[in-house]
């Protein structure tokens, strides 16, 4: 589990502690696309099935990355 916060990156417990407090930011299942293919049966069963927040894209290589979808925290540039 990985949460993505204002200035931080928290993994694991402590994810799941902030995980509250950012939903659109917090990646419970992204383990399970790693090293998948964006074309895979499997990538489009799991975007059918789940509840996420952010997109599953493809990268440059044809691999599976998420997309961010979600307004800026408090203090936050964007950059």
């Amino acid at each position: 589990m990985v949460t993505i916060g204002n200035e931080n990156r928290l993994f694991g417990a402590d994810s799941f502690l902030e995980s509250g407090k950012y939903p659109a930011t917090t990646f419970s299942e992204m383990a399970r696309t790693f090293g998948q293919m964006y074309d895979e049966e499997y990538i489009a069963k799991f975007k059918k099935e789940r509840f996420i927040y952010n997109d599953i894209v493809p990268d440059e290589r044809g691999f599976t990355a998420w997309k961010i979808m979600r307004p800026l925290y408090e203090n936050e540039t964007g950059d």
